[in-house]
């Protein structure tokens, strides 16, 4: 079977093998529309380079490490890396993508690990504490290897970060359970030493600040990020008297794992308490009620980063830019406590 070469690649463009030779390699000369063109020829026709000899001669490995929290209790940060992949294969790169498992210990090993494999760049959303490889993502930057962080970010580091409108989201759905008729919301904080944690906070005490209801401490209840860390913190609340009539939690991990306790404890959702969580996974929708959750715009935070790090490649410094994202509240069952009450009246309920 024939193995495609660089000379076939520019017999069907009608490109000089030099030309098609510098797009493939990245080079200045070509512009972005011939780099892509001979990229998506190349993939059209099979080509495959010697990545160890064009590496020894580029220095580039065309390979780019994506590192998340975590890639199994939710779809989340799974849609993300799908759409990294699709805008960055077609361009000749590879990824190289690893979890933390929550764990600023793993992630900083694993950080190292793209280091020692000379990736051309990272994506980055960090773990339980977002600033404790502050000094790693510092040697990144220092190395010219190509960075951008996502989700959750450092708020120390001088770097493109891509998040998503925490504070407002939050004041959103707080606000929406309010409007519903709760009065005393608690808050499921998740760890602190999360930027977005922290920003969602924000936007839970401006909710109740604008609607003149307390906000005091004990209604703040700190838990870590998955399923069994709500449901153990819910069993807290509920077996120290606590009784909101809504709960508002970090994510909706944390928020399956709320739903879990209450049910456990016989107490109706949303008749007894509403539950909403944040970031809209993939469960939001099978859980028995459905669950009311803010849906992050995934391909664009993907779309994005993939892009950042193209503008990085073709040798713009990376600055220290912080880009916002809107989030859409998907509101159901779990929080409609006005039109279930209509709806058990006889009296038609607004269901949009």
């Amino acid at each position: 079977m024939h193995q495609t070469t660089i000379k076939d690649i520019a017999k069907r463009l009608n490109l000089s093998i030099a030309t098609v030779s510098r797009a493939l390699n990245d080079k200045w000369e070509v512009s972005r529309e011939t780099r892509e063109l001979v990229m998506r020829t190349a993939a059209e026709m099979q080509y495959r380079p010697n990545a160890q000899a064009r590496g020894l001669v580029s220095r580039k490995t065309r390979t780019i490490g994506v590192l998340v929290p975590d890639m199994t209790s939710s779809n989340y940060f799974t849609v993300i890396t799908k759409h990294i992949q699709e805008e960055l294969l077609p361009m000749g790169y590879q990824l190289l993508v690893a979890q933390s498992n929550e764990s600023p210990e793993e992630e900083r090993v694993l950080l190292n690990h793209f280091m020692d494999s000379n990736v051309d760049g990272m994506i980055i959303s960090t773990s339980t504490d977002s600033e404790y490889n502050t000094d790693v993502f510092e040697e990144i930057l220092s190395r010219k290897i190509g960075i951008v962080f996502i989700s959750r970010v450092p708020k120390k580091t001088r770097a493109p970060k891509i998040v998503v409108d925490n504070t407002e989201m939050a004041y959103r759905i707080v606000s929406h359970l309010i409007e519903e008729g709760a009065r005393k919301v608690v808050f499921f904080s998740g760890p602190q030493n999360i930027l977005s944690t922290r920003d969602r906070a924000i936007g839970y005490r401006r909710a109740l600040n604008e609607h003149g209801l307390d906000h005091d401490s004990s209604l703040i209840i700190h838990s870590g990020l998955m399923v069994q860390d709500g449901y153990e913190a819910a069993l807290r609340m509920l077996d120290s008297k606590l009784r909101p009539d809504a709960v508002f939690a970090v994510n909706d991990n944390v928020a399956f794992g709320v739903m879990k306790a209450l049910k456990q404890r016989h107490i109706r959702i949303p008749e007894d308490i509403s539950v909403a969580g944040f970031s809209e996974s993939l469960a939001a929708e099978l859980v028995e009620p459905p669950l009311t959750s803010a849906a992050a715009p995934l391909r664009e935070i993907g779309q994005l980063a993939a892009r950042e790090l193209l503008h990085q490649f073709e040798g713009f410094e990376p600055k220290n830019t912080t880009t916002v994202l809107k989030s859409e509240l998907k509101i159901r069952d779990s929080s409609r406590k006005t039109s279930l009450r209509e709806s058990q009246s006889g009296q038609p309920g607004n269901r949009a």
